[in-house]
């Protein structure tokens, strides 16, 4: 660009004195010493301004500037955005600004902007500085809460499973006759009368079976308590060793036990019955003293087979009778109570 500045510079400078040169040679002018001097200082002083004043415009006019322009944009790029250009004094003629001053202009509405979206930028992170940190503490909280629900979660499940134990605990005594640990009389009901309604849909037979210590005050009242404690214990652990486990074992009454066999008919409940009755006389109860002792069962069974008559509470009264009837027949035998007919025969299997 100077190369061309001072091409320009040489051609108009040059145009005078050549055409100085043409106008006086061969002319008195020519040989005249001063006018040769004035000539050469002339000519010299044009070559002086083509090779010096170019650098010097073009320093004053574009490198300065320039370098005002690299020493801004760096500012801002090191984050300086309220860095901004001098404007040169504007003239009130209306006259075109030039280029480099809307050059200046522009750059400095950029540092504007820019320094605006910094200043946004800014405020944003900061608020999602202070919303995550507010965050932060809320989650804290939550945790804290959560550790405090869960611990009572924890107590709460551990306290339900205290009470599930003690509810089975209780459940097991309001069912279970203390002394031979086997189903006590309220629970033996309750499961006749499920049983019973069950039949009715079912259509399966259902025997009972009611079971008596031939003469056990005889026992408790030679050998003492203690002993016809041990007796009523070994008799109900007889019974639930000779029935199934769906079976239901009972002790209805003092030396009373009812047998409750869902899904077993007549012929099946004697099967049963008279193998308990038979365990029962080979078993050998002993005393503390070493007495040994043996006792016979009286039985009574009752069969509804495949449909309900009366209710539950006339099947316990069937077997109930039929166990009376053993008992004034001799004692340690079976009897069936017929529903159908209502009649009570002793049973002469030989197995008994």
């Amino acid at each position: 660009m100077i190369w061309k500045v001072r091409l320009i510079l040489l051609t108009i400078l040059m145009g005078p004195q050549i055409l100085i040169f043409l106008m006086t040679y061969q002319s008195y002018l020519a040989v005249d010493k001063y006018f040769n001097q004035v000539e050469a200082v002339s000519l010299a002083v044009t070559l002086l301004i083509v090779f010096l004043l170019p650098g010097v415009i073009t320093q004053w006019l574009v490198v300065k500037p320039i370098d005002r322009v690299k020493r801004f944009c760096s500012a801002i790029k090191e984050g300086n955005y309220r860095e901004r250009l001098g404007l040169p004094n504007e003239s009130d003629d209306g006259e075109e600004e030039d280029p480099f001053t809307v050059l200046i202009r522009n750059l400095n509405w950029m540092a504007r902007q820019i320094e605006i979206r910094e200043t946004e930028l800014q405020k944003t992170v900061k608020n999602l500085l202070e919303s995550r940190q507010h965050i932060d503490r809320q989650n804290q909280d939550l945790m804290l809460v959560n550790k405090k629900l869960m611990s009572a979660q924890h107590d709460l499940q551990k306290r339900r499973d205290e009470l599930e134990v003690a509810y089975q605990k209780m459940r097991s005594m309001a069912i279970t006759d203390p002394l031979t640990k086997i189903a006590n009389r309220r629970y033996f009901f309750e499961e006749l009368n499920r049983s019973f309604k069950e039949m009715t849909h079912s259509h399966k037979p259902l025997s009972m079976v009611m079971l008596d210590i031939d003469y056990f005050k005889k026992v408790n009242d030679t050998y003492g308590h203690a002993v016809g404690d041990q007796v009523l214990t070994g008799i109900a652990g007889i019974l639930q060793e000779n029935t199934r486990k769906t079976d239901l074992a009972a002790r209805v009454g003092g030396e009373e036990y009812a047998l409750l066999l869902a899904d077993i008919n007549g012929e099946n409940a004697l099967e049963i019955v008279a193998r308990i009755k038979e365990a029962v006389v080979e078993h050998v109860f002993k005393t503390t003293s070493g007495q040994k002792i043996s006792v016979t069962i009286s039985a009574g069974v009752c069969t509804l087979n495949d449909f309900p008559i009366g209710s539950p509470e006339d099947l316990y009264t069937y077997a109930d009778q039929a166990l009376y009837f053993s008992k004034r027949n001799g004692r340690n035998s079976i009897s069936i109570f017929d529903p159908y007919s209502g009649k009570i025969e002793k049973d002469n299997c030989a197995w008994l």
